[in-house]
């Protein structure tokens, strides 16, 4: 626990640092813009007005900069609440609008002081505004590590207005979403929602995926079937004949992804600071020293689901990517089930078993659970 407090300490100053950083770079940005625009005698000379632009592409670069660092800091900040908190109950806690920069805000203070009084009475609390992925309330105790845990809304006055009551109301509507696993409202979209546990423990190929990063440093490339019709390459640089080489075989369309893409959008996913073991590698990974490719067969997510008695569609380029219906008429298996993208999207930002997923999928069907 002493740790956990320790690591929130310094990802608020390197946080606030940063963003202070970015706020400097926009101030300056703007005064070159002015200077660039503003009509004057005499007139900015052609040699003036190209240092101008080159200081402001120079501080746009540097906001850049500094907001990416901003971003993976708070990848540090979700690793202490997945480690802590279930993966099933953080998906919930991460669809809304982000709280923004820390540093200036109202309320900040308070939100510190109580993150070091629960640590000095033995308690465990995540700072949620130092992760992606919690974003109700101020502060998340932990009453039971995987288990149990409370979101808590700081307020530094007594005073109630139309925000602090709506504030409060979301908290409260999340809240009994957790408690009661039932809502009739959530990520924005007024429909009937319900949780159900998952039928097996998660398997994912994080353990074969660092081994492969390991020998991707000093082969240039690591590459492995980790399961059947699933294969891992990692590469310093692109070659194509690999590729072309694990597609050979495949008995459908292949599917391939580029895990590095989603390091800006993987909002609720388990953070890439858990899934790569190695800090060096990890850092590797965010300035993009190496790639990270997931090439499935297709045919296997087809076959998967045929042997559990589901015909399926695959298109991969909508928001529901697999519909799946029951060739068995079966009384306790609903007949038509989708799969929405984001449990998809868990194969390629989890390092998850396609295996685990269909079967999970085909269990759920077949207690008439329509959950995806």
């Amino acid at each position: 626990a002493p740790e956990c407090l320790i690591i929130q300490e310094k990802l608020l100053y390197y946080i606030t640092s940063a963003e202070r950083k970015v706020r400097q770079a926009r101030l300056a940005a703007d005064a070159a813009k002015y200077q660039l625009k503003t009509k004057r005698q005499p007139a900015l000379s052609k040699n003036q007005a190209e240092k101008l632009k080159d200081s402001i592409t120079y501080y746009y670069t540097r906001i850049e900069y500094y907001l990416n660092l901003i971003h993976i800091y708070r990848e540090i900040g979700d690793a202490i609440a997945f480690i802590y908190i279930n993966r099933w109950d953080i998906k919930p806690l991460s669809f809304k609008e982000s709280a923004g920069f820390i540093s200036h805000k109202k309320g900040a203070r308070s939100e510190r002081r109580a993150l070091r009084y629960a640590f000095n009475k033995g308690l465990v609390v995540i700072l949620n505004d130092l992760t992606h992925c919690l974003r109700y309330g101020d502060i998340t105790v932990i009453t039971i590590p995987q288990e149990g845990f409370a979101l808590i809304e700081i307020k530094s006055s007594k005073n109630r207005n139309r925000r602090v009551d709506n504030q409060l109301q979301k908290l409260q509507h999340i809240a009994s979403y957790l408690a009661t696993d039932t809502t009739d409202d959530l990520y924005g979209e007024n429909a009937p929602y319900s949780r159900h546990s998952a039928h097996a423990e998660i398997k994912d190929y994080t353990t074969e995926l660092n081994i492969l990063i390991s020998k991707a440093k000093t082969a240039g490339y690591g590459l492995a079937e980790v399961e059947s019709g699933l294969y891992y390459l990692v590469i310093t640089e692109f070659k194509e004949e690999l590729i072309d080489h694990v597609i050979r075989s495949f008995k459908g369309s292949p599917i391939v992804n580029i895990v590095n893409r989603t390091k800006q959008n993987n909002t609720a996913y388990y953070p890439f600071t858990l899934s790569i073991f190695d800090s060096e590698s990890l850092l590797a990974f965010y300035e993009g020293e190496f790639t990270i490719m997931i090439i499935i067969d297709s045919h296997i997510f087809l076959s998967g689901f045929a042997n559990h008695g589901y015909i399926s569609e695959i298109d991969w380029a909508s928001e529901r990517p697999i519909i799946l219906h029951c060739s068995e008429v079966e009384q306790d298996s609903i007949q038509t089930i989708s799969i929405g993208n984001h449990f998809l999207g868990r194969i390629f930002a989890e390092f998850v078993s396609p295996l685990w997923f269909i079967t999970e999928i085909a269990h759920k069907a077949r207690q008439g659970e329509n959950l995806f």
